[in-house]
């Protein structure tokens, strides 16, 4: 009975075959297979000492000689420049103003003056009024130096410098950079500015840094939070309840109320703002949706905006975000499992400009210029619009994510119901 052994499959070698190759995935024999793995052992050296010339010249890298770093420095003295003339011509104005204002004043009396001593007609009445005028432009400028400007924040957009991507595939998010363990008795929302992360976490308010860490936290008596956003108009977050809207100042840790009135029938549920208004929806008995529009930093009511009825879903707005003189818009029911749909319309004419729908919508926010991210907690997915309404990109995230926030562009925070993930993006 002839032997199973097979003999090395090396050209002129007579052995038995000890084992398959992983590299060259034949039966060899013992001594091949050493041969072999010395072979690819060997190559692991010169890769280690190409690593290591990599890491060497990663480390001369200067960063004044990337043409990236120098576009960066020539923008930001551009703008710097910009800046300045700005502020010239609005301090020369004010002097220029000042000045006139006054000069008129005390050239007016010294005419006078000059026609009452070239005639001599000097009366206790007209020397009183003289007095009267000069005391009037004496106090003027003394108040003078109190004056004070109506002075706005100014506000820089994040797509004035983009930093572009190498992977088009922005959303499949592997294992989280950073995540906080948290718990929340309601919508598990998230919310930032330039500097923090703010997350309701059982009662509390918290601001986040860029590592997750607590930096700050007050208590909430309120209730639940229905939604949260920044406004740089007043330099404080929006905290809306179902009947509160609040303000939450991060420098002195205090909550006050707006005073704006909830109808009855209604109940506050969605916010936004742009740099000048603020804009809230609410539940409401009629069969229609509605954004109230109020004016900042006042908080005064101006319109009501009613949003055409849909047919294809409910006519709620899950959420609403402001954007270049247009909202963002995710329509549909408060139930569960309720079929939605995200709209672009004019904040002017409320005009549609597109529509695209989406299985379970929750939560939207604006990613860059070309994109936004739109949350889908019961269908455990994230996704990505382009601007003009398509769906470039649907990515998988377990547990279901309840909010997701884009942050100082190369940070993804990603919020599901025990958990805030944070995601470095490439």
């Amino acid at each position: 009975m002839s032997s199973s052994i097979r003999t090395c499959a090396i050209t002129k070698c007579e052995n038995s075959s000890f084992a398959l190759c992983n590299c060259c995935q034949e039966l060899i024999c013992i001594d091949h297979l050493k041969v072999h793995s010395d072979q690819c052992n060997a190559q692991l050296l010169p890769i280690a000492d190409e690593v290591n010339q990599l890491l060497e010249r990663l480390n001369e890298v200067n960063s004044t000689e990337l043409i990236c770093v120098k576009q960066l420095e020539e923008w930001r003295q551009a703008a710097h420049r910009l800046v300045d003339s700005f502020c010239e011509q609005k301090r020369h104005a004010l002097l220029n103003r000042v000045h006139k204002r006054e000069r008129e004043k005390l050239d007016n009396c010294r005419g006078k003056l000059n026609e009452l001593i070239r005639k001599k007609g000097g009366t206790p009445e007209n020397i009183e009024s003289l007095r009267n005028d000069l005391r009037l432009i004496e106090q003027n400028l003394n108040e003078l130096k109190h004056f004070q400007l109506e002075l706005q924040p100014l506000v820089i957009d994040s797509d004035l410098i983009t930093i572009p991507r190498s992977n088009q595939n922005i959303l499949q998010l592997l294992i989280p950079d950073k995540k906080i363990e948290c718990v929340s008795p309601h919508f598990y929302l998230l919310a930032s500015n330039d500097q923090y992360l703010l997350a309701d976490i059982g009662a509390t308010l918290c601001l986040l840094d860029l590592d997750l860490n607590t930096v700050k936290e007050i208590d909430f008596t309120y209730g639940s939070v229905w939604d949260m956003f920044w406004s740089s108009k007043i330099s404080r977050f929006f905290v809306m309840t179902k009947n509160r809207i609040l303000t939450f100042d991060i420098v002195t840790m205090s909550i006050q109320l707006c005073g704006i009135p909830c109808d009855s029938d209604s109940l506050w549920t969605r916010g936004t703002c742009s740099d000048a208004s603020l804009y809230l929806s609410a539940i409401s008995n009629e069969d229609s949706a509605f954004i109230h529009e109020f004016t900042l930093p006042l908080t005064s009511f101006v319109r009501t905006h009613r949003l055409p009825s849909s047919s294809n879903v409910g006519n709620s707005i899950r959420d609403i975000k402001f954007r270049s003189d247009s909202f963002i818009i995710i329509r549909g029911d408060w139930k569960p499992h309720s079929a939605t749909c995200l709209e672009l319309r004019s904040a002017i004419t409320l005009d549609c400009l597109w529509s695209v729908p989406i299985d379970t919508a929750g939560r939207c926010y604006y990613m860059n210029k070309n994109n936004w991210i739109v949350v889908d907690y019961y269908k455990e997915q994230l996704l990505r619009i382009s601007m003009d309404g398509a769906i470039v990109e649907q990515s998988k995230y377990v547990p279901g994510p309840t909010d997701v926030l884009p942050w100082n562009d190369d940070l993804l925070i990603v919020r599901t119901a025990k958990q805030i993930n944070l995601h470095v993006l490439q």
